[in-house]
């Protein structure tokens, strides 16, 4: 064995340890007592973990997939700054996201024109959304914008000189082309939207997901009290983000 490949696995072997072994720790202690977490309150913030992370994962992927189309596209005054400002909710602590969307849905014009409509943000559904899809978003421009990167820009050219318009390309040959990076974006932006709490916490405590629920268990009543709801999450989790992985496997041997 070369020395490439036995640094290699050492490494691989540290990286994996790290990430198994609290993954088994949290099985073996925590399937015994699973039934305990299947309560009313568990399984109502389940429910709305993942409908508000399937609400904020839709809108990311119809609002950032023109973005990232445009960002991997054109070239334009001030693109750096606009790069670097869609990158901030990755490398801000999410308490201070919390905080930002806490102030400019509650004192700023913004929450006077979502008012108009009706839409309440702060300890609301909508809340949860827009604190998950803060997060999740720059997520998705990145794998997007790869994917519409590594097209052929001849092939779009050659769309348009055969009389489709910019928006039928976009529609017909870029969208296709990049789709596998859509789902691969969509599927781990669903999958930040579940993990995240620090915004959470601070814009929508009300009504309550798993994930604040957990931390209120462990806060109230002990570890002990977390780990039936924490291992639900984690199992539930698991089967849906390894069915949706199979279902964009399918569909990219079937497109």
């Amino acid at each position: 064995m070369d020395s490439l490949s036995l640094i290699t696995i050492i490494f691989s072997i540290f990286l994996l340890i790290l990430i198994i072994v609290p993954t088994i720790s949290l099985f073996t202690y925590g399937i015994p007592v699973i039934r305990l977490g299947m309560t009313l309150d568990v399984m109502n913030a389940l429910v709305i973990t993942f409908t508000t992370a399937c609400i904020a994962t839709f809108l990311v992927v119809l609002f950032a997939t023109p973005l990232a189309y445009m960002l991997a596209r054109r070239d334009f005054r001030l693109k750096s700054l606009l790069e670097s400002l869609l990158e901030l909710p990755m490398v801000i602590p999410h308490t201070v996201a919390g905080i930002a969307i806490l102030l400019a849905f509650s004192i700023s014009p913004l929450s006077q024109l979502f008012s108009l409509f009706g839409i309440e943000i702060i300890d609301s559904f909508w809340g949860i959304i827009t604190a998950m899809a803060y997060v999740s978003s720059p997520i998705y421009v990145g794998i997007v914008r790869s994917g519409f990167e590594s097209i052929d820009r001849n092939v779009e050219h050659i769309a348009m000189t055969l009389g489709a318009s910019p928006l039928k390309t976009f529609l017909t040959i870029s969208i296709p082309l990049a789709l596998k990076h859509i789902v691969t974006g969509a599927l781990l932006t669903w999958a930040r939207a579940v993990s995240e709490i620090g915004a959470i916490l601070i814009v929508a405590y009300f009504p309550k997901t798993i994930q604040v629920l957990i931390l209120e268990k462990f806060l109230t009543e002990g570890l002990w009290s977390a780990l039936a709801p924490s291992t639900l999450l984690l199992i539930t989790t698991l089967l849906v983000f390894t069915l949706c992985k199979l279902l964009a496997r399918w569909i990219e041997c079937h497109l």
